[in-house]
């Protein structure tokens, strides 16, 4: 399985060090938690072939946190939030700042994670995708 962050067209890769994944339950509540940042060299690379490229600006990855995202009551392996409310949970990508993130779709496998949705870069929208492996200890 390939690991993925992208953001627009770029893939971003995965800083494998950087995965926090976990699945929480409170009171008959369950809860995502995911902390992923974008592979290091890979985003060296692929600013040294774009030097004036979209993301040019930026000085290191991305990094996507999902802090306690209440995962809703009905949902099975997947679901969707329309905008994460930010006041029960964690949710963003930072960028250089934090990103506003809208339109979440969550599935969870038995051997992968898929995260896509949308992200505000400056007042630009861009979808963003993250897919990664289910660590052994989740």
């Amino acid at each position: 399985m390939t690991n993925i962050f992208t953001i627009g067209n770029k893939d971003f890769g995965i800083e494998k060090t950087s995965l926090r994944f976990s699945l929480a339950e409170d009171g008959g509540e369950r809860f995502l938690s995911v902390n992923v940042a974008g592979n290091e060299l890979l985003f060296q690379q692929l600013l040294e072939r774009d030097q004036r490229g979209e993301f040019s600006w930026a000085t290191y990855p991305p990094r996507l946190y999902l802090g306690d995202l209440p995962i809703p009551e009905d949902a099975g392996a997947s679901f969707t939030i329309e905008e994460p409310d930010t006041d029960e949970c964690e949710a963003g990508l930072y960028f250089m700042e934090h990103c506003f993130i809208s339109d979440l779709s969550v599935f969870i496998g038995q051997s992968s994670v898929d995260i896509s949705g949308m992200v505000d870069l400056m007042g630009k929208p861009y979808p963003f995708a993250v897919r990664f492996g289910v660590p052994a200890a989740a």
